[in-house]
């Protein structure tokens, strides 16, 4: 009732000079309501709580009743699921890092990539390399052939978790079972905590495999399927790739299980050392898709996991490593480019380097302003600089923008001088759908 007040435990913390103590206390008791109360120790002037947990004994599960689906699982226990095999299997791992070219040896062949971070660039030496992109970057990067891409209408699939399905008569959708269930009511005032996961297959039209086209056709979609209510969506559009390489074999026939694939049919022809993990290895594209699909998709990945390393073991010690290149002929503007070149970790420092060919970099445009980080600051400095009449281009790494607010799901205000722009986003709400921020900006 919030008047009967019970004592349960008191907590010291022994090691106040630490920078960070994780407290525990065991109460072994039944409460609707808790409070604490903290005492700063002596000598300083402020404390940090990072978090809060009061953690009950776990709930039995109910049986599913017949016919019923058990829930999916959160993308954050597949995540944590992953990770702990990877490390359990002594694999190291780096997010936010992205292919930028292919390192050559002395003989021509691929011997590893450059990626690109906000740590700057780093090379990567490789004996053998698996690319797992989704549309095989790397081994296109590394000169593999591929069939056309033919421009025109192409069907894509997309993913939107909440709302109703939208769109014209065209796209067709369907609700997969189970709903996503959350919290309600919440902050945002959706009408509902059950929100519907929704597939929508759209045919639309893409102009050529170039990611500006892809870039054009993605928006047409997210204008089509929004919602204000939903939650979550695809990060980006799906599609079987229509464009396979040339392999060094090709798979033909109907779908029989991975086993059933020509090794060679994710192996580029004429390039060496390079295995494409994906859809757009040489098989029929019926096959394509199946092998898409998550179960085939993993069985797929430890057999060329294991292919790879046994091709490891046929190759000498890498030498004459490089980065190739050419300079430009006609160079669009003078001057030299300066970069951060030092490891992902503050202990990777003074690290060795390969050597790298004079080479030109194409010119995306021309802008009064550039604006570097689409998040809490950088997009509200993009629109002001558009305002002001400056032609302004805003380079955010990841797929939206808004920062904290958006990507980083923080959706409300705990505290702050709301005035001035902040009050003009969505009319000064302080409680937001981290969709329908994104979307306003």
């Amino acid at each position: 009732d919030k008047q009967q007040w019970q004592p349960a435990a008191v907590i010291e913390n022994d090691r106040p000079v630490e920078e960070l103590t994780t407290l525990t206390a065991a109460i072994g008791a039944t409460a609707r309501y808790v409070r604490f109360h903290v005492e700063k120790p002596e000598g300083f002037e402020r404390i940090l709580l990072g978090e809060i947990e009061i953690v009950g004994p776990e709930k039995p599960r109910e049986p599913l009743a017949s016919g019923e689906v058990p829930p999916p699982p959160r993308p954050m226990h597949v995540k944590n699921t992953l990770d702990e095999e990877l490390l359990a299997a002594g694999v190291q791992y780096l997010y936010g890092c992205y292919a930028t070219d292919v390192l050559r040896d002395a003989d021509g062949k691929p011997s590893g990539i450059v990626m690109a971070n906000r740590a700057g660039r780093q090379a990567v030496l490789a004996k053998t390399i698996i690319d797992a992109t989704p549309r095989a970057v790397v081994a296109r990067l590394a000169g593999a052939k591929f069939r056309p891409y033919a421009g025109g209408t192409h069907t894509f699939q997309r993913v939107v978790i909440g709302g109703q399905p939208r769109g014209p008569d065209y796209i067709s959708s369907r609700i997969a079972a189970p709903p996503f269930r959350g919290p309600h009511p919440n902050p945002a005032g959706t009408s509902s905590g059950e929100f519907s996961v929704i597939e929508y297959t759209m045919p639309l039209n893409i102009d050529d495999n170039s990611y500006a086209a892809y870039m054009k056709v993605d928006q047409q979609a997210r204008t089509m399927t929004y919602d204000p209510e939903q939650q979550f969506t695809s990060d980006e559009l799906f599609e079987v790739p229509p464009d396979p390489m040339h392999g060094r074999q090709s798979a033909t026939g109907p779908w029989q299980g991975v086993e059933q694939l020509p090794l060679g049919a994710f192996q580029p022809q004429d390039v060496d050392r390079l295995y494409v993990l994906g859809g757009c290895a040489d098989v029929p594209r019926p096959q394509a898709e199946k092998l898409l699909r998550p179960v085939a998709y993993m069985d797929l990945g430890e057999r060329l996991g294991k292919a790879a390393a046994a091709d490891t073991k046929q190759i000498s010690a890498l030498a004459g490593v490089k980065l190739p290149g050419e300079p430009a002929a006609a160079p669009a503007a003078a001057g030299d480019v300066r970069e951060s070149l030092t490891g992902v970790r503050p202990t990777q420092q003074q690290l060795p380097t390969v050597q790298q060919d004079g080479r030109a970099i194409p010119v995306l445009g021309r802008y009064d302003v550039i604006v570097v980080g689409g998040g809490t600051g950088g997009a509200p400095a993009g629109i002001g600089a558009a305002r002001a009449g400056a032609k302004t281009l805003v380079v955010e790494s990841l797929h939206g923008l808004g920062g904290v607010g958006t990507i980083g799901a923080i959706a409300g205000y705990y505290w702050g001088n709301r005035v001035g722009f902040t009050a003009t986003i969505q009319e000064g709400a302080t409680r937001w759908v981290i969709e329908q921020r994104m979307e306003w900006y």
